[in-house]
């Protein structure tokens, strides 16, 4: 069935938030939406809602989807096929949304990795909490997914914060599992299991041709190695989950190298590159731009630019999508009336068939009532027996 996940009440709360700030800070206000200019997004069996001024912020692939000439531009709608998992599109919305307001209010091109500190250090809340243990409650292959997306989306500012993120996930989740392999050593404990996983999962992420991908690749086969040389008995346990490309990065000489080598070189490259990626796409952004602008006379281009557009070919468009998220939101609504009349039938069905029985039960012992001790005690028991949840027997 058809969802929905609608980020402008998100968008309007967080741009109510930033003016907030910027007016507590004596500044003028610093975002202005333009909530007519909304986007539909279908993955799967979602419909992401987005307004056109976050999503293309920063990636040059939404730009130009939805500033050029495809039929993207004009009908404000973009479906993926099947190769882009719901979830995964929806944490990279999530991050867009904090940066695009984030970078409007700081003025600046450069968001901190340190602003989505608190997602990266979220922990479950296992049984293992009692024993001072933590585990990640995002884990490093979602992490990973939303990266590849952020290279394919040609979001360069974003992808080089989510790539130190990762590399702050994997130094967390390395320390969640030495202590737990101090903790439990049983490799039969489940969380085990889930940390190889999640590390074999996350390697075949980052071994599908994305930009610098191997630079992630190596911190992480780096962290396994050292977690398997302390432990061999990782390696004879889930030998079968591990491919051998995983095994061979993993089994590289390391001698002489410290433990976060590989690490610490990934990290130093991802830090230089956020500057230098964001200056590069604010600049090609632009220049993109003033060509297609320029391509036309200005009376013109309403007829030649999909996105240039009257406003009565703008309301049309608008009352389409909203029509389309209408249709979606009452389909919902119906199947889960359907569903509350198929539980209200069960029960009544159960109801009747409780009365039917009880009604031969009563039946039965009255009559072997009968058979021992006489009419009258048969009498008394049947009308004791005679109501069933409060409603007399017919």
């Amino acid at each position: 069935m058809i969802r929905t996940r609608d980020f402008r009440p998100d968008a309007t709360n967080l741009s109510r938030i930033v003016n907030a700030r910027a007016r507590r800070e004596n500044r003028p206000k610093v975002v202005e939406l333009d909530t007519d200019e909304f986007v539909h997004i279908h993955c799967d069996d979602v419909v992401f809602i987005v307004f056109r001024d976050v999503i293309t912020a920063g990636s040059m692939y939404f730009d130009s989807c939805l500033f050029g000439f495809f039929k993207e531009a004009y009908s404000q709608e973009i479906t993926f096929a099947q190769d882009i998992c719901p979830d995964a599109l929806e944490l990279y919305l999530n991050l867009t949304h904090s940066w695009f307001f984030e970078i409007i209010f700081r003025g600046i091109r450069v968001v901190p990795v340190d602003y989505f500190r608190s997602l990266i250090e979220a922990i479950q809340e296992e049984p293992f909490r009692k024993a001072h243990l933590e585990i990640p409650k995002l884990k490093l292959r979602e992490l990973a997914e939303v990266v590849t997306l952020a290279d394919r989306f040609l979001h360069r500012s974003l992808l080089c914060i989510l790539r130190q993120m990762f590399l702050s996930l994997l130094n967390i989740t390395h320390v969640s599992w030495g202590n737990l392999k101090q903790e439990a050593r049983d490799m039969d404990v489940l969380y085990h299991a889930e940390f190889v996983f999640d590390y074999t999962d996350t390697f075949e992420i980052l071994s599908m041709g994305h930009d610098d991908e191997k630079y992630l690749r190596n911190a992480l086969t780096e962290s396994f190695h050292w977690i398997n040389l302390n432990t061999p008995d990782i390696r004879d346990r889930f030998l079968y989950l591990m491919s051998d490309d995983f095994i061979a990065e993993c089994d590289q000489d390391r001698h002489g190298h410290s433990e976060t080598e590989q690490f610490s070189h990934a990290k130093g490259i991802f830090a230089t590159d956020q500057f230098c990626y964001e200056s590069v796409t604010r600049v090609q952004k632009q220049r993109r731009f003033k060509r297609v602008v320029n391509m036309c006379p200005f009376e013109d281009q309403k007829d030649i630019f999909p996105w240039v557009e009257n406003p009565q070919d703008r309301r049309i468009r608008v009352r389409r999508l909203h029509n389309s998220v209408r249709a979606v939101k009452r389909s919902a609504r119906n199947a889960r009336n359907l569903g509350h009349q198929l539980d209200s039938v069960v029960l009544g069905a159960n109801s009747v068939m409780t009365i039917s029985i009880s009604e031969d039960l009563a039946v039965a012992v009255a009559t072997v009532a009968v058979a021992v001790v006489g009419s009258a005690l048969a009498n008394i028991v049947f009308l004791v027996m005679a109501t069933v949840n409060g409603r007399p027997l017919r």
